[in-house]
């Protein structure tokens, strides 16, 4: 007997074909003499039939699982993958128009590109707008972003507007927010706070772009050669914050400025939640302790959460010898 699927001999008896796993018919003797004369006349016709019923039954075939129709594993990979093409294709399309609406130089490093390229091309920009008359910023475009930044680049703002409106208030601003998260601690929650630390996490590298599954990108990550003046008023093209504890645009932009003309740190890397800075000269001999202050300040995560002892001492003990500084608000 032959299977009705894919012609090949099925031993008597069996209920299931062992070449295509198609549960056997019994046909009636009119219909199996049938199969076999076109068989005999056309065998290799069959053949390739038989293959082709094979092929569309294993993706298209459903099973009703619980009243509802289910893919099988084969047909669901088939559309997963599809799926993943239109989205892949969708996100380069949106990396193009998010990166040609910044009006300035640009590279795309795309999706899954090892991140030590980013850093060296970026380390590269920032020695070539020295003479160019740019700063470079970095920004991970996972999902968050684009939305962010389809937001902002569909609002009616003035880059201009944002850069002229910033003023020298960014150490009162960090002063004031301090003060707001330090308000209830008693003398010794201050002393605990402070700490006494002589160790803490020394940071050379940017890392928030970096995904944790692989240790590659994250998305699609842009570099930006923005044609600004001073580094602060990268904020004016990028208005990062205003949700949870992250400054406000009008906040941030004084901060930069502030930190700049102090610390000689600029504002590099930006996603939907992390915020880094170069600074190549260090805290430029400044005050680590006080340093560590602003930090909190600026971002309380980056003690709470970013630290072993929850302590000002031991950020104030990496930060002495780090050249980026890393914000996240969770």
């Amino acid at each position: 007997m032959k299977c009705k699927y894919c012609g090949e001999e099925i031993r008597e008896g069996s209920r299931v074909c062992e070449y295509c796993d198609s549960e056997v018919e019994r046909d009636t003797p009119e219909t199996q003499t049938i199969i076999i004369e076109e068989k005999s006349s056309s065998k290799s016709i069959a053949g390739v039939i038989g293959k082709v019923i094979i092929a569309v039954a294993c993706i298209w075939v459903t099973v009703m699982v619980e009243g509802r129709d289910t893919l099988s594993p084969l047909c669901r990979y088939a559309r997963m993958k599809d799926n993943k093409q239109k989205e892949e294709r969708v996100m380069d399309e949106t990396t193009k128009q998010i990166a040609e609406s910044f009006q300035c130089n640009y590279t795309v490093f795309e999706k899954g590109t090892s991140p030590e390229l980013v850093e060296q091309a970026y380390k590269a920009a920032f020695e070539k707008g020295k003479e160019d008359g740019f700063y470079p910023a970095i920004i991970s475009l996972d999902e968050y972003a684009v939305e962010w930044l389809e937001e902002v680049v569909g609002k009616d703002y003035e880059r201009e507007e944002i850069i002229a409106g910033c003023k020298d208030n960014g150490k009162d601003i960090l002063k004031e927010r301090l003060e707001e998260y330090t308000e209830d601690f008693k003398e010794e929650d201050w002393e605990e706070f402070i700490g006494e630390e002589t160790e803490g996490e020394v940071l050379h590298g940017f890392s928030g772009y970096i995904s944790f599954d692989d240790g590659k990108l994250e998305a699609d990550t842009l570099l930006l050669e923005i044609p600004v003046k001073n580094p602060w008023e990268i904020i004016g093209y990028l208005p990062m914050g205003g949700w949870n504890e992250c400054p406000m645009p009008e906040e941030m932009i004084a901060i930069c400025k502030y930190w700049y003309e102090k610390y000689k740190a600029v504002p590099a890397v930006f996603t939907h939640d992390v915020m880094e800075f170069y600074a190549p000269s260090g805290l430029n001999n400044m005050d680590s302790m006080e340093a560590a202050k602003e930090h909190y300040a600026f971002c309380t995560d980056r003690i709470d959460q970013g630290t072993r002892t929850y302590t000002v001492s031991e950020l104030a003990a990496g930060l002495a010898e780090s050249e980026v500084w890393y914000f996240w608000w969770d």
